[in-house]
């Protein structure tokens, strides 16, 4: 059903006036459902794999190096590259793969500026009583949901215009 409300979110924003058939959907949302899980297999290997080498070669000083440097982008570059899939498969239309990664950077960058509020809130939280501090973790799990659509969905927008630059004008 999830999948089904940002088909059509994304139809909408795309001015598709039909979504995919039945068959096609159940196909491609079943491929989804197995691809999925081996796509995050795979990045927790990667991480883990890369963050085991950059230990074991650590030198003895704290010095940057460049592995580590790699890893701390690399979660950035997997939501990167995660929205730039959305913004190419999820549309029943045809999306070019540049907007599809500007869009894709876009949203990567409001992506990360947000988590990083969203820890700040929820440190700010865990100082408050007991009490209130369940109830703003609910808030916070709220606000961080709607971001997070909202995100996803502003990221879409951009990768239209940038596609189809005419829908700029005014009264469009």
């Amino acid at each position: 059903g999830t999948v089904k409300r940002m088909e059509d979110s994304f139809n909408f924003v795309w001015r598709v006036p039909r979504a995919r058939g039945l068959l096609r959907r159940i196909s491609e949302y079943v491929a989804l459902l197995i691809i999925g899980p081996l796509v995050v297999a795979a990045v927790i290997g990667f991480s883990r794999l890369v963050m085991s080498r950059v230990v074991s070669y650590a030198p003895v000083e704290p010095t940057p190096a460049f592995s580590a440097v790699l890893l701390g982008f690399t979660p950035h570059v997997f939501v990167t590259l995660l929205f730039t899939a959305i913004y190419l498969i999820l549309p029943n239309t045809r999306v070019r793969l540049v907007p599809a990664v500007i869009g894709g950077v876009a949203a990567g960058v409001a992506w990360v500026i947000t988590g990083k509020l969203f820890t700040a809130l929820v440190i700010l939280t865990t100082r408050l009583t007991l009490v209130y501090a369940g109830f703003a973790i609910v808030v916070a799990l709220l606000l961080w949901t709607f971001a997070g659509w909202l995100i996803l969905l502003a990221g879409a927008q951009l990768a239209f215009y940038v596609q189809n630059p005419n829908y700029l004008r005014l009264g469009h």
